[in-house]
């Protein structure tokens, strides 16, 4: 059995506090304080009883000079000049009122909690806000949080006024530094947008609630049993210790179900962890789209008090195994080849606000290039993009914004803690996702410095405590010098060889280089591709490059640069435009003879 290794005792430390924010606060060193409780976000799932979605227009002020502290914007005040904004949305392409703009910018909502609510347990979950945020209810104090692409939530139970009006305050800053992830230097617009830019929920649960569910099965290719592992974090607000009964239903692909298991436990006050295991004969593996169906399980656990169901969360799961070995990359046993492309969450009048329907279309489009890979650069994304990559076997390599760091970010200890927190939420987050196949540690950074190899290693080691079955990889342009390729599992590069530096010929002699060098590790191009002017030649650029490629069996294959256009920033220039490298453009519009290209690239690659 694969044991789920425990993240827990650093997610149970995690506080807030209920009294006014100095003055003088600072919100880019603001990791969550520790002296309440905070509730971080489960896997992907439906996992509370009621609530209410807060998404729609809120009131909004931009703070450029950030006196809103000191004038108390958090409290009771005239906010009838304020602008209204919408949430989920992006200050940067709200109405372009405030397009660009870098700061302090305040949100207020007004909601109604119920009498009903009273005596539960109340959550704020917000889905992700960028970059640091402050939150108040009723002119106190909930608590912080840093980084702008993961979920955070608090226990706010304490903080209603219930029957009557609540006033909810988000103080949101969106400038960097060179402590943040990502860094100020960043470029390609990562640190552009600001705003609450997804779901904002105040869901609520009995007093005792599932936080977590985590699905680990352990499969070997062409065993007819595989034992599925279930780790699930109870949270109990009462007192005392509390019996109760645990039911796992499990649905299979074809939507007959299981035989029910029921467990009998005692949970203790606060936060606790429990681990079970379901056989499942005759396991349907997920697969890859050009491989075979994507199978996909459905488990609900359920908590029982008293006969009576006080919680429960519904999560999929495939059963899945993946190998890395130093000739490749094997799903259930099969080489994996990895044709695909990068992908930033941009869309022209929205940045990173995305919606189901949106999603569907960027993605339909990839499938249709016949890719089987995305890498969602350089950041986490929404997670429904998780939920369409599951459900049409599309294979995903995540990663945090550790964007082209500087020695003084990688060897920062707040930049260091912010990279971990951002991981830790990440990996939580989509633990249970089979097409999620690799974790990313950042986007060319200095590895090539003893500061990114101590970088390097430390987040190598963090990911490996709470996810030890995903491979670890992070791209690098440093390619030769680069000192940190033998602490990862997966050698990852970006090369634009005969664009912006050599000649095309020189990839097949880097290839060859890396492979001596680090003969026990397989290799990915995480980034190639083409911008002049002309499209064919374009086209031309990146069928040689996958030719190279595909000449070498120690590669595992290669994601183009990159599928859509998006505004990108030069930040020593302070300049702002569309990158021209997309396969579609701006409007989603495909270039026809790079889409078609790719599209045949690809297809002479199939698996089947």
């Amino acid at each position: 059995m694969k044991p789920i290794l425990e993240p827990w005792k650093e997610i149970e430390t995690r506080k807030n506090i209920k009294s006014s924010l100095p003055n003088n606060a600072e919100t880019h060193k603001s990791h969550p304080p520790k002296d309440g409780i905070s509730i971080d976000c489960p896997a992907s799932g439906n996992s509370f009883i009621g609530g209410v979605c807060l998404d729609g227009t809120w009131k909004f002020l931009e703070d450029p000079k950030n006196v809103g502290l000191s004038r108390q914007w958090y409290g009771e005040i005239d906010d009838s000049s304020w602008s209204e904004i919408s949430v989920p949305g992006t200050w940067g392409w709200d109405g372009y009122a405030y397009k660009y703009y870098e700061g302090y910018g305040w949100y207020r909502k007004r909601f109604f909690a119920p009498y009903e609510w009273e005596n539960k347990f109340i959550r704020l979950l917000f889905k992700a806000v960028h970059h640091s945020a402050n939150i108040w209810i009723n002119g106190s104090y909930v608590g912080s949080h840093e980084g702008g692409f993961t979920p955070f939530s608090f226990d706010v139970s304490q903080n209603l006024i219930y029957g009557g009006n609540n006033l909810l305050v988000v103080r949101v800053n969106n400038s960097l530094s060179g402590s943040t992830i990502p860094p100020a230097n960043a470029a390609d617009g990562v640190g552009l947008y600001g705003g609450i830019h997804r779901a904002v929920y105040l869901k609520t649960s009995n007093n005792l609630t599932i936080e977590r569910v985590l699905v680990l099965p352990d499969y070997s290719p062409g065993e007819n049993e595989c034992i599925v592992n279930v780790d699930v974090t109870i949270f109990n607000r009462y007192d005392l210790p509390k019996a109760i009964e645990i039911k796992m239903a499990i649905t299979n692909p074809d939507s007959t179900d299981r035989p029910l298991r029921f467990y009998h436990i005692e949970v203790p006050p606060g936060v606790s962890k429990h681990s079970f295991q379901y056989s499942i004969d005759d396991p349907k593996p997920w697969w890859c789209c050009d491989i075979g169906d994507p199978n996909l399980y459905l488990l609900e656990v359920s908590l029982i008090q008293d006969n009576e169901k006080v919680d429960s969360m519904i999560t999929k799961f495939g059963i899945r195994d993946i190998e890395n070995r130093p000739d490749g990359l094997y799903l259930n046993g099969v080489k994996l080849v990895l044709k695909g492309v990068n992908r930033h969450e941009f869309w022209l009048g929205l940045g990173w606000t995305e919606n189901e329907s949106i999603i569907k279309e960027d993605f339909n489009s990839i499938r249709e290039l016949r890719a089987n890979f995305v890498r969602l650069a350089h950041y986490p994304q929404d997670e429904r993009v998780l939920e369409y990559c599951d459900t049409n076997g599309i294979l995903v390599y995540e990663e945090i914004p550790a964007f082209q760091c500087l020695k003084p970010t990688l060897e920062d200890p707040s930049a260091i803690e912010s990279a971990k927190a951002q991981l830790t939420e990440l990996i939580l987050r989509d633990y249970n996702h089979p097409s999620v196949i690799l974790w990313g540690l950042g986007n060319e950074f200095r590895s090539d410095t003893s500061e990114g190899k101590n970088f390097i290693s430390i987040l190598y080691k963090h990911v490996k405590s709470i996810d030890h079955t995903r491979p670890v990889t992070f791209a690098t342009d440093k390619h030769m010098s680069d000192k940190g390729l033998d602490i990862v599992d997966i050698i990852a590069i970006n090369e634009y060889f005969g664009l912006l530096y050599g000649k095309t010929s020189d990839l097949s002699e880097l290839l060859d280089a890396l492979h001596q060098t680090y003969s026990d590790k397989p290799i990915l191009v995480t980034e190639f591709g083409s911008d002049v002017a002309s499209l064919r030649d374009r086209a031309a650029y990146i069928q040689d490059h996958w030719r190279i490629i595909r000449s070498k069996d120690f590669v595992i294959g290669g994601a183009v640069w990159v599928y859509n256009e998006y505004i990108w920033r030069e930040p020593a220039r302070n300049t702002w435009g569309i990158d021209q490298f997309g396969i579609v453009d701006k409007n989603r519009n495909p270039k026809p003879i790079c889409y078609s290209t790719i599209q045949e690239m690809f297809a002479s690659s199939q698996k089947k």
